[in-house]
């Protein structure tokens, strides 16, 4: 009865092993399945909050348009003189850096 023990207790600890070993792999996988949820959301609340900044630039950018159109229908004249100083800077500037270009 003693030989029948002995071979018991060694299968026994490999049973013991491999049911570890099992218990360990499932809670690995658990594991590993809620970081992969928790990455998830993560990128899920990236996507939301980029598409919810783009809603609101988009928004104000229409308020700029907007309140540039009621300041040019209020006030025609300075407008022009305002886009005709604006294009001459830009032309000046823009005359200045090919003369500097050819230059060199």
């Amino acid at each position: 009865m003693a030989e029948a023990e002995t071979v018991e207790r060694p299968n026994g600890r490999m049973a013991d092993r491999a049911v570890d070993l099992l218990g360990r792999a499932s809670h690995l996988a658990h594991e590993v399945k809620l970081a992969k949820t928790i990455a998830t959301d993560a990128a899920e609340d990236g996507v939301r909050a980029a598409r919810r900044a783009v809603k609101q630039t988009v928004y104000r950018a229409q308020d700029l348009v907007d309140d540039t159109t009621h300041e040019i229908r209020r006030r025609p004249l300075q407008s022009i003189g305002i886009a005709f100083a604006a294009g001459s800077c830009v032309g000046i500037l823009v005359g200045w850096m090919s003369r500097r270009a050819v230059v060199r």
